[in-house]
């Protein structure tokens, strides 16, 4: 209503000044001369909208990089495949807000949405990545001894001794693996679930029967929270089985704690 008003006044003056037969000229320059500008404004604005999203984006997923480690950890963690081949995400989609609140990424509902697709993605390929190494990698029997052999295969290419106890008499360990003064007792545990008490309970009494330094519980898995404060009173590593590659380093850094509670 207010640019008809405007265009209706704008070309009474100027015909009233050029001459009436230009009338209808001006009165259409004046309707479209305001919507090409409001057009341009538009899209400049937008332009700028879509910059500054990516110029957020990329410092988001800078702060991604930084935590790399833990990410992919989390990912492998909690990620599974349903009875039809589909990736169960709803545990994922959770410990993605918890890293975007816990690094201070805020933004519109859409954005977010967009950042945590292209992180997902991103976490697959480095998961991926890591697939691809010496140690650690992707284990895909169903098999719990055959996981306990692995476990110790995995250890051996990184220097360790390592053996699987022969599922007998081995009083809740799996795997023994030395190295230097370090001698680990470990259970592995091929769950598609959390593991729970029991698992560190078992592995830390049986630890001082094979007169270990350590106690380790190894799974593809998350651990309960209940575990976690467990392993950590029983001073009880708990690790993703991608994490064997740097057993010695977890067992020896000061951030130990961090991995133990990994999840």
């Amino acid at each position: 209503m207010y640019l008809l008003v405007f265009c209706v006044g704008l070309a009474t003056g100027l015909s009233w000044f050029y001459g009436w037969q230009h009338f209808p000229l001006f009165f259409m320059g004046g309707v479209v001369l305001p919507m090409a500008v409001a057009l341009v404004w538009w899209g400049l604005a937008l332009l700028a909208d879509k910059a500054r999203d990516h110029a957020r984006l990329a410092g988001w997923h800078r702060t991604a990089r930084d935590h790399r480690e833990a990410l992919t950890l989390r990912y492998r963690q909690l990620v599974s495949r349903n009875p039809y081949g589909g990736l169960e995400l709803k545990s994922w989609a959770k410990e993605l807000e918890r890293f975007r609140v816990s690094t201070g990424i805020d933004g519109d509902a859409a954005l977010m949405a967009r950042y945590d697709e292209e992180l997902t993605l991103q976490v697959q390929l480095w998961a991926g990545e890591e697939d691809d190494t010496a140690a650690g990698g992707r284990f895909a029997s169903t098999d719990p001894y055959e996981y306990e052999r692995w476990c110790a295969s995995q250890l051996r290419k990184c220097g360790w001794q390592a053996e699987a106890t022969q599922a007998s008499g081995d009083q809740g360990v799996d795997v023994v693996a030395s190295k230097g003064a370090l001698k680990v007792a470990l259970q592995c545990k091929l769950h598609n679930n959390a593991v729970g008490n029991k698992a560190i309970q078992e592995v830390h009494a049986a630890a001082a029967f094979v007169d270990a330094t350590h106690a380790a519980v190894v799974s593809p898995a998350n651990y309960t929270r209940g575990a976690r404060q467990l392993a950590t009173k029983l001073d009880v590593l708990l690790l993703h089985h991608t994490q064997l590659a740097m057993l010695d380093k977890l067992l020896v850094a000061p951030e130990k704690e961090d991995a133990r509670q990994a999840g």
